[in-house]
């Protein structure tokens, strides 16, 4: 009776249930209905939000959301046919949308379905970005889109649960088959009898109704049972699809924050460089994550049934992080240079490698593969971590076996703190090996490279109708003082390259390269590719560096944006370019040495720009490069404008000579040397005596009478008669002197007795002590007052004793000789000693900063 009631309760209800319940479909998963039930869609969209915000993303590779979703849903109600793995027509196992960790036998197949579907993405990544000729079996959205359906399945808590065909036909035969009164199934397979939902009667454990209704399906596809899936009149009457049309048909959910910490990426303790192993261990790390996601929704079953919102929001942040797993936050470029001009043969490679991601990279490993040359040292380096916005580099040094060049790949691994690829790759190559490099003549000649922009972002124009308008353009030119040469990037129709970029033309005079453009095919080829504008920008610069035959140069580059699609970094690509003319850093006593050899410029042409962020991106540019931006906005302008900017390139490479060496500072700098000798050794100004009056009493000036006649007899030395003064400088008179011997006073006839002389006396500047017959100082030079010395005591301390001059050595430590010439003006009065040594170590300082930021420069 009571099965009787099971089947025909349904039936009763089933005008009002199709009324509200949502159509089903032979696999019907979380609903994926159009305009009914879309919670699979709002899981990619919610995903889809979360992703494009990390800066690590590139739209121009991953598929769009608009794509990802017209491979999702039923769209036809009747027939029950669509797009997505729901469909009628979907050829979908329904193993694929199932995982049961606890049933016997088979599990189901969904982490499988997410391993295949994500390898197809992957691969697809891995062809874009890098260029790995593995194949995809489906179409990158396709994968995307399905890969994300079977990983939110497993989030169902109905799809948690059941067994497959051969083992539910195993059990129905083990137990009566048809026969038996009933079939029992245990909590392996059911989960819980509180999945019966909306169930009239309490439900028990015999399912042998379902599992007959079950294997009575002849579709190919129905290889999995689902006890929950069977048990109603119909498939739209069952408890699994009731469920996911009204509980479970989830309309909003929060956003996505932070990727899914259950996502491991493949650990990569040894590197590995081959493409097919990368992509294969990466996708055996999406089917561990689906298989522990499913899991966990099978330990949280009751959880998953009474809050279904909590679910799906789980189920966007999985599916988000799936997708970040299938690209590389990591992205490397090469710079090739020529340490030594003498030897044009040997490159320094650098590898440059940009964390565009939010995560931290560490360990990272890279190769180098070069053909046509050989490495110096290994090929396989470690390079420096890198957080997030942050660039390491790593350098090799590279000969070439031949004046080809070499061809260049590097091949980078890492770990990342977040789901990522964790690996990428670049190419490039060195470019022809040039003679050794010699100062070109000053022969007024001014060379320009065109670099046109030949990738996808050039829109409503192939890239050869491109090339064909600057013929006409630079026709117009002058044909004197100017060559030009074009160099392109991007994928033009004659480049397989995807990234392409390299030279279109050699150096030849306006006339001549417009001649040989016109013998050029036209095509209507769309302009194709990446947009690899560093890299360009890099080699247009080494092409002017070897080709070139001018003393000035410059790059305009016509593009209408300056995005570079290859994760390089143009404006630095610039200020390399033009480092030779950088303003800052200016030092007037060394010549400039430039990237290109000779003074270059930047130009910057917008051609039809789309937006005000593209226009100020291009503005930039020309602004790292000393030069100037022009806007295009109808092609017939292109000629004038062309001969603008190199007009203004030559302008702006020209006004590097007043950086040049001038032999004037020399001049300017002997002169002031000469000023300082001059101020440190000229004649000493006297300083003014200063006596103390009350330190002394004036001896009594000596009085002399007239004596007699000498009587005359040999002459002898006069004899000096003790107690008898000078009373003008007072040195000793001698007997019956009628002048002095020191000074020449004139001595009156009779003398008195000078008082007893100290043993000693003092200068009255400086202190110092000095004999008792001086009449200058032997330290400062300060004349002595005759007979001051006789009663003076030693002076009291100057008043500059003790004083700091601390602070005045700072102008010496910070202006160099100027602080010297201003601290000795100060102070040469004052303390004389101070004034000299602090403007003979300003002097010392400037030397010592001329000599450190010339040897530097050189």
């Amino acid at each position: 009776m009571k099965n009787i009631l099971k089947k025909c309760l349904p039936v009763i209800l089933l005008a009002v249930l199709l009324l509200c319940a949502v159509p089903a479909t032979p696999v019907m998963g979380w609903g994926a209905v159009v305009d009914a039930s879309e919670v699979h869609q709002l899981i990619l969209r919610t995903a889809y939000n979360f992703l494009s915000s990390d800066p690590a993303f590139n739209p121009e590779i991953f598929p769009t959301l608009e794509e990802i979703l017209a491979n999702e849903g039923v769209t036809e109600w009747v027939s029950g046919n669509g797009p997505g793995p729901d469909a009628e027509n979907a050829n979908s196992p329904w193993a694929d949308h199932w995982y049961n960790a606890d049933a016997p036998g088979s599990k189901g197949n969904a982490p499988n379905a997410v391993k295949r579907e994500f390898q197809d993405l992957l691969q697809f990544m891995l062809d874009i970005k890098i260029g790995s000729g593995i194949t995809q079996s489906s179409s990158p959205q396709h994968a995307a889109a399905w890969g994300a359906h079977f990983l939110a399945d497993v989030e169902t808590p109905f799809h948690t649960n059941g067994v497959s065909r051969e083992e539910i036909l195993r059990i129905y035969n083990a137990q009566g088959g048809h026969g038996a009164s009933s079939i029992i199934l245990d909590a392996d397979i059911v989960g819980s009898l509180d999945f019966c939902y909306r169930c009239v009667f309490d439900p028990d454990w015999d399912f042998k109704p379902e599992i007959e209704a079950f294997l009575a399906r002849t579709d190919p596809m129905a290889d999995w049972f689902d006890p929950w899936y069977n048990n109603g009149a119909t498939d739209i009457s069952s408890s699994h699809v009731l469920w996911e049309g009204f509980a479970g048909n989830i309309k909003t959910i929060p956003a996505v924050t932070t990727y899914s910490p259950g996502w491991k990426n493949w650990e990569n303790k040894t590197p590995v460089y081959d493409l097919a192993t990368i992509a294969a261990n990466q996708a055996g790390q999406a089917a561990a994550f689906a298989e522990l996601a499913a899991e966990n929704s099978r330990r949280t079953q009751l959880a998953g049934l009474n809050n279904p919102e909590a679910c799906v929001a789980v189920a966007a942040q999985r599916v988000a992080s799936l997708w970040r797993a299938g690209f590389t936050a990591v992205s490397p470029w090469l710079e090739v240079t020529v340490p030594d001009a003498t030897k044009p043969n040997e490159f320094k490679i650098t590898g440059h490698f940009t964390n565009t991601g939010s995560g931290q990279a560490s360990q990272v490993k890279a190769k180098l593969t070069v053909t046509g040359g050989t490495i110096s040292g290994g090929d396989t380096k470690s390079a420096p971590d890198a957080s997030a916005g942050n660039t390491s580099e790593i350098s090799w040094n590279v000969k070439a076996n031949s004046a080809d060049g070499c061809s260049l790949r590097l091949d980078v691994v890492y770990d990342y703190s977040q789901p990522d690829m964790q690996y990428a790759s670049v190419q490039d190559r060195t470019g022809q090996v040039q003679p050794a490099a010699t100062t070109p003549a000053d022969n007024g000649l001014h060379s320009t490279v065109i670099l046109i922009n030949g990738s996808s972002q050039i829109k409503g124009i192939s890239f050869m109708g491109f090339v064909n308008l600057i013929a006409n353009a630079v026709e117009s030119l002058p044909d004197e003082g100017v060559e030009v040469a074009l160099y392109g990037y991007g994928k033009g129709p004659y480049y397989g390259e995807e990234n392409w970029y390299g030279p279109v033309s050699p150096f030849l005079s306006p006339a001549a390269l417009s001649q040989a453009l016109s013998g050029i095919p036209d095509s209507d080829a769309e302009a194709l590719g990446g947009a690899p504008l560093a890299a360009a920008i890099t080699g247009a610069g080494q092409y002017l560096q070897t080709g070139a035959k001018g003393t000035t140069g410059s790059i305009i580059l016509l593009s209408p944006t300056s995005v570079d699609t290859t994760g390089g970094d143009p404006e630095a690509a610039v200020k390399s370019l033009t480092a030779g003319i950088e303003y800052d850093n200016w030092n007037p006593f060394i010549e400039k040495a430039f990237a290109a050899g000779i003074p270059v410029s930047f130009q910057v042409v917008g051609v039809n720009v789309a937006s005000a962020a593209d226009e100020q991106g291009l503005r930039d540019l020309a602004a790292a490069g000393n030069g100037s931006y022009f806007n295009v906005s109808n092609m017939n302008q292109l000629g004038a404008t062309l001969a603008k900017a190199i007009e203004q390139g030559m302008q702006d490479a020209g006004a590097s000579d007043k950086f040049q060496f001038e032999w004037w500072w020399f001049a300017a700098g002997g002169a002031v040397l000469l000023l300082v000798i001059a101020l440190i050794t000229g004649t000493r100004r006297k300083q003014p005596v200063t006596v103390n009056a009350g330190a002394y009493t004036p001896p009594a000036r000596p009085s002399y009478t007239a004596a007699p006649p000498p009587v005359m007899s040999p002459p002898t030395a006069a004899p000096v008669i003790e107690g008898l003064f000078c009373p003008k400088c007072g040195a000793q008179a001698q007997q019956n002197a009628n002048f002095c011997t020191r000074c020449g006073a004139t001595l009156e006839a009779t003398a008195t007795a000078a008082p007893a002389v100290p043993s000693n006396i003092y200068c009255t500047h400086c202190g110092n002590t000095i004999p008792a017959d001086s009449a200058f100082c032997n330290r400062c030079g300060t004349a002595t007052t005759p007979g001051t010395s006789r009663t003076q005591p030693p002076p009291a301390a100057p008043a500059t004793a003790g004083k700091s001059y601390a602070a005045w050595w700072l102008l010496g430590i910070f202006l160099g000789i100027i602080g010297g010439v201003i601290a000795w003006s100060s102070l040469k009065n004052e303390n004389p000693t101070v004034a000299r040594r602090i403007l003979m170590f300003g002097l010392f300082i400037t030397l010592v900063v001329f000599m450190v930021v010339t040897q530097n420069m050189i």
